[in-house]
């Protein structure tokens, strides 16, 4: 009965040792978690960067727009003033 005991003990502490194994073995270790941050902090350095220079390269494409516009508001108004014109 006891060496029954002791065997089902053996294999109870086989099974943890197995699973701490096996999470020794897939568990982050610190510098595995400071390779990633640095990577992360890099990537959202770049991404930063990256957003500026859309939002500088969409004020530059507002202000074309905002010319386009008044130019072709100043050219309806030249053709309305020329139209009232030879209605006279």
């Amino acid at each position: 009965m006891t060496e029954h005991l002791l065997q089902k003990i053996i294999k109870k502490l086989d099974n943890i040792d197995k699973k701490v194994n096996e999470i020794e073995t897939t568990m982050a270790t610190k510098d595995d978690i400071k390779r990633l941050e640095a990577s992360i902090n890099s990537q959202h350095i770049e991404n930063i960067n990256s957003d500026d220079l859309i939002l500088r390269n969409l004020d530059e494409i507002k202000e074309s727009v905002r010319y386009v516009n008044r130019k072709i508001a100043d050219t309806e108004l030249d053709v309305h003033t020329m139209k009232k014109a030879l209605k006279q």
